[in-house]
């Protein structure tokens, strides 16, 4: 049968080829219409029968399966289209406004000039080498300086020999919270260390429960990129009343732990720092369940880590990336996209130096795209297991449409909380009541009865 074939023209009685295959119980034809793309399905004849309910009972099962199979198919292949489709609008969208171009022709004239200079004095054709070479070099060059900037950004600060948790640089959202739990907020705690992949020694605070309201679900608190454990001190004092035991660590690259400031890989080795903070207030506290609750870069280390350790029972990820090459393909828009016109040339130049960068990215951060391993491809993994999503809409450097395509593809049970008027890792303190409530409510809900802790 050919493609170009009407498969579901009809005859007189209202049938298609699906309706006399189902009733002839031919299997191997009911299963090549079913593969084809544009073959209804459900499709009733005069009678109001569809194809499926037009076959013999003898051969109804084997036919039943073939539909079940295939339609299950056609929605994973329509959900992960839906994905990308909306995973490239979201790209499309982070526009910026285009430079003028009188700039961009001052420009080009200074690029000129030493190439005018060769000309003169060394010939058109060395002058070319020579040019197509530099240009090449300073491409690749440029791009391997922006994958730097994405995993060593300004902010990012790590002093693993020093005693206490840098002063300097700490941002205005964390509301002057940056000593200890003891200092900030008078609640003991607990300095620990712990070993992670690849001999790391990771430092942390734990947080003992309120006395008397201990529940038997521990929280390990991942902070994002570039930041430290102090992230979530301001956060602790409604999670400690609550009755939760919490472990707030500064991950490899980061804070007082190990490593030698090379930055971070937005989640892909992050998330084995999640895994053993996991594992240690299971098999040191003796918490029978775990809730991994992380922002930003730690949002998605979160995700990463469930989907490989079951261990993790609740997730709870804020202002999360879906992927890095996504994120990191929308901040060069952002930035230096109106330096590039809408022609045809300079959208491809401008095109090959994001796919350049990305590349640099996913080499430095140990990420292959076709194993399909961060939060966006991974996420549908953790269900059963429950997920809660958070994002704030005036989120500019992770936008909140990462949160909503990740909602998309998580299984359930799963929800999705977006703040009005939150900034990057800001829902806290844009609306302290709602979150606290949104949190508490979704732990809660998912958490057993609050028996304590089990033995060791």
């Amino acid at each position: 049968m050919k493609g170009s074939v009407d498969v579901n023209e009809t005859d007189e009685h209202g049938k298609t080829a699906l309706h006399y295959a189902c009733e002839r119980c031919e299997t191997a034809l009911v299963a090549y219409l079913l593969k084809r793309e544009d073959t209804d399905y459900y499709k009733k004849e005069k009678n109001g029968l569809t194809p499926l309910q037009c076959t013999p009972a003898s051969g109804r099962k084997n036919v039943a399966i073939l539909f079940s199979t295939y339609e299950e198919k056609k929605q994973r292949h329509k959900v992960k289209k839906n994905l990308e489709l909306k995973n490239q609008e979201m790209v499309e969208e982070s526009t910026s406004e285009v430079v003028s171009p009188a700039t961009l022709r001052k420009t080009l004239i200074c690029l000129l000039l030493p190439f005018l200079y060769l000309i003169s004095y060394n010939g058109l054709w060395f002058a070319i080498k020579f040019l197509v070479v530099s240009l090449s070099f300073y491409y690749i060059s440029l791009a391997y300086f922006v994958s730097e900037i994405a995993i060593r950004p300004p902010w990012y600060h790590h002093q693993p020999k020093a005693k206490h948790l840098t002063m300097r640089g700490n941002p205005d959202y964390w509301q002057g919270w940056i000593t200890d739990p003891k200092t900030d907020f008078d609640l003991d705690y607990e300095d620990v260390t712990f070993e992670s992949t690849d001999n790391y020694i990771l430092s942390g605070w734990y947080v003992p429960p309120k006395e008397g309201a201990a529940r038997n679900l521990g929280i390990v608190l991942v902070h994002g990129g570039g930041r430290d454990r102090r992230s979530w001190l301001r956060h602790l004092p409604f999670l400690h009343k609550a009755g939760y035991g919490c472990l707030l660590f500064d991950m490899r690259e980061h804070g007082l732990s190990s490593g030698n400031s090379r930055g971070f890989t937005f989640g892909m080795k992050e998330r084995y720092d999640v895994i053993s903070a996991c594992q240690l207030v299971e098999s040191k506290y003796g918490y029978e369940h775990i809730c991994a609750m992380g922002t930003s870069v730690g949002g998605a280390s979160v995700i990463m880590a469930a989907a490989i350790d079951k261990s993790i029972d609740v997730v709870i990820a804020e202002n999360a990336i879906t992927t890095s090459a996504t994120l990191l393909d929308q901040q060069i828009i952002s930035i230096i996209g109106g330096y590039f016109s809408h022609r045809r040339y300079s959208e491809f130049l401008f095109k090959m130096f994001r796919k350049c960068t990305t590349f640099w990215l996913n080499v430095r951060i140990g990420n292959k795209p076709t194993k399909h391993c961060q939060a966006l491809h991974c996420i549908g993994n953790i269900a059963p297991r429950p997920v809660l999503l958070m994002h704030g809409t005036a989120d500019t450097i992770v936008p909140v449409k990462h949160s909503k395509i990740l909602f998309e593809a998580a299984g359930m049970p799963k929800e999705l909380y977006v703040c009005e008027n939150a900034f990057h890792c800001g829902l806290y303190n844009t609306n302290p009541e709602e979150y606290e409530s949104r949190v508490l409510t979704f732990l809660n809900k998912y958490s057993l009865p609050n028996n304590g802790k089990k033995d060791n």
